[in-house]
């Protein structure tokens, strides 16, 4: 099943959404510590709370330890924060949002109701959100800039570089969960083409097959 969806950047063009009916489950990488916005003080009180009173005489020492990675965790989790934006632009603003739906809007519009007018409004909108885009663009690269150290800083220049040009958003790691197992790379690949053959209708001789 095929579904239309949002549009990507400035193309014209609404990518494609295809729709298996074989059930694969897709799961991104698991979510990140933000060590930004840590609370350490919280941290080491519950760390403390939790480890007290854990009890280790005539104990088995790999349930000592399981108990300790677990009050660990708790602790973890309640005082550092989890997640990462995904396809984080470090220039993306709230103007840029309002500029971006009501680009989406205008292309709603053009193709609901197809007229020289609206493709015109469609043109004007458009032009006007690349242009606060590009600005903003180089508004960002002179501030972060100006706090990098070149020559130790490359690879987090490298990284703006890539996020100013929106590219390098597509190398997460995709796992597939299929007959009770997670797949990745070679193994997810090949999962993915066992079950196109199982539901593909096209005929391929042998001499296209070797």
């Amino acid at each position: 099943m095929a579904h239309y969806i949002h549009t990507i950047g400035g193309s014209d063009h609404r990518p494609v959404l295809l729709t298996m009916s074989t059930y694969i489950s897709c799961e991104s990488t698991l979510p990140r510590w933000n060590h930004k916005k840590d609370d350490w003080t919280l941290y080491s009180q519950l760390t403390d709370q939790v480890t007290k009173y854990i009890r280790v005489d005539g104990r088995d020492i790999n349930k000592v330890v399981k108990d300790f990675n677990a009050g660990i965790l708790a602790a973890a989790h309640k005082s550092i924060p989890r997640g990462a934006r995904q396809n984080y632009k470090p220039y993306w603003s709230e103007e840029l949002e309002r500029l971006d739906e009501k680009l989406s809007a205008a292309r709603r519009e053009a193709e609901t109701n197809p007229s020289q007018d609206n493709r015109s409004h469609l043109q004007h909108i458009k032009a006007s959100f690349l242009r606060y885009k590009v600005h903003a663009r180089r508004k960002s690269w002179r501030n972060k800039t100006a706090s990098l150290n070149l020559e130790k800083d490359d690879i987090k220049l490298w990284r703006l570089t890539q996020q100013l040009n929106d590219e390098g958003n597509d190398r997460a790691t995709t796992t597939l969960e299929a007959d009770g197992q997670l797949l990745s790379g070679k193994q997810a690949a090949n999962k993915f083409a066992d079950n196109y053959e199982e539901v593909s209708n096209i005929l391929v001789i042998k001499k296209h097959q070797r």
